[in-house]
């Protein structure tokens, strides 16, 4: 008798690091365009069997642009992570937030009862978004 025994830990962990960057954005960790569009049609499919709502939001940060021109990219880029954070913790847990690219974010709230519940997402995200950073606390104290 005589066999091979190989270890294939590596290779998992390679296509498992590929499949996440594949179906997320690289800066905020979020759920790109690709995996938002499966999410998406998902959540049509279980309307259509269920007879359920979602609600789609889309969140574009005014003035992003000159974020980026004055205090630089890097700057900007702690700009979208922290109002990627923002966004998520302001809705639930199995909700999806995606980043599309740039300052464009969306928001897939599956399983609501109506418009009025789709408007309190948007509410808390802008409520969330609006709240004064740790820097500009220590600043402004």
């Amino acid at each position: 008798m005589s066999g091979i025994i190989r270890d294939l830990s590596d290779q998992k962990r390679f296509e498992a690091q590929l499949s996440h960057q594949v179906l997320h954005d690289s800066l905020t960790g979020l759920p790109n365009r690709v995996m938002l569009t499966d999410r998406l049609e998902q959540a049509l499919a279980r309307v259509r069997r269920n007879d359920r709502l979602f609600g789609l939001l889309f969140v574009d940060l005014d003035r992003f642009k000159s974020v980026n021109d004055t205090l630089g990219h890097t700057v900007g880029d702690q700009l979208l992570i922290e109002a990627a954070s923002r966004i998520q913790a302001a809705v639930r847990e199995s909700d999806t937030v995606a980043r599309l690219g740039g300052d464009e974010f969306v928001v897939l709230c599956e399983d609501i009862e109506g418009v009025h519940h789709a408007a309190d997402f948007a509410e808390r995200i802008i409520a969330a978004l609006g709240r004064p950073s740790a820097s500009e606390m220590t600043r402004a104290g």
